[in-house]
């Protein structure tokens, strides 16, 4: 209810979270908090989330090839990585990525399954400071990520294995290069230790 960037929750006379769907701009920031991952987009579900990480095949790659996974906000982040591929701008082969409204409907569950799952690292982008599409989405990101470091701790896994960045839609040629640095971190830790 107070993530909210629309105010769109309040409780009912029942003490529970009530949506008012004329204040919804579906960006998902309930999403991202919610605890027990209960709070779904109407056209992208925490379910289908987890199953897009699951089907990622990384058969073509070599064994000690570290691969990315990066939840990209759909209106900077995602355009910037998209043409950082087009333009051929050395995007590496191990960087998978997934478009999202906005970076704060990221669910830390979502990156704690990633992880177990045996993905090696974790970007997440979104919009900088003040140009959030969603009022407040990166921002919401950063106060989690917080509790996000000590899931990591209890799971033995280094904090470098999940990064926050943000990102203009221009900033394409900066995606490529901070993709391919990312990379190269991750081989110096060496893989996920859950990984199969």
């Amino acid at each position: 209810i107070e993530e909210c960037p629309y105010t769109a929750y309040t409780f009912d006379p029942n003490g529970f979270p009530a949506l008012d769907l004329t204040k919804c701009r579906q960006c998902g920031n309930c999403m991202g908090i919610c605890p027990l991952s209960a709070i779904s987009l109407r056209d992208l579900t925490v379910a289908q989330l987890a199953a897009q990480i699951r089907a990622i095949k990384t058969s073509f790659l070599p064994k000690e090839e570290p691969v990315v996974l990066a939840f990209l906000c759909r209106n900077d982040a995602y355009y910037a990585a998209r043409a950082a591929a087009d333009l051929n701008l050395g995007v590496p082969p191990n960087v998978f990525f997934l478009k999202l409204p906005c970076a704060g409907s990221v669910n830390n569950a979502l990156i704690a399954d990633a992880l177990a799952f045996g993905i090696d690292g974790i970007l997440i982008a979104g919009c900088k400071d003040g140009q959030c599409h969603f009022i407040k989405g990166n921002q919401l990101v950063k106060t989690r990520s917080e509790d996000l470091g000590d899931k990591l701790k209890k799971m033995v896994m280094e904090p470098g294995r999940v990064r926050l960045e943000t990102l203009e839609i221009r900033d394409s040629a900066r995606y490529a290069a901070l993709v391919r640095d990312y990379v190269a971190e991750l081989k110096i830790m060496g893989p996920n230790p859950f990984r199969g």
